[in-house]
């Protein structure tokens, strides 16, 4: 560690919380992005749901702003995620002729996907 005059200290310290701010930002935009991407690749190949239109569109989205990152991991098909993922009455004419099963896929790899955010930065920072 070099030496430095008392009155230089403020500045030395301050070049250094700028420098790990830097490598903190680059960080977690590397390991956010490569988290949803993978999201995004599980998603393709979720369970054994044979929808392969509604397999082919997810998509991700990421946000990168001054003081954050955001990744959204989004399928194109839009309320079919939820009737897919919580099951729904199917309706034909008006009459109710089934019900159709729950396909639980988007929640175990989201909370899969936070997990591994947060163990990757606390195992890199």
């Amino acid at each position: 560690m070099p030496r430095i005059k008392p009155e230089e200290f403020a500045a030395t310290v301050n070049k250094y919380l700028e420098e790990y701010a830097k490598d903190v930002d680059e960080t977690m935009a590397k390991v956010v992005t490569e988290t949803a991407l993978d999201a995004e690749q599980k998603l393709h190949s979720a369970g054994d749901f044979n929808g392969t239109k509604y397999k082919r569109s997810w998509d991700t989205q990421i946000k990168r702003k001054r003081l954050y990152i955001e990744a959204r991991v989004y399928n194109k098909k839009g309320q079919l995620t939820h009737l897919l993922e919580h099951g729904h009455v199917i309706a034909r004419g008006g009459r109710i002729v089934g019900e159709s099963p729950e396909f639980e896929h988007i929640a175990p790899i989201n909370d899969e996907a936070q997990k591994k955010v947060e163990e990757e930065l606390i195992k890199k920072l």
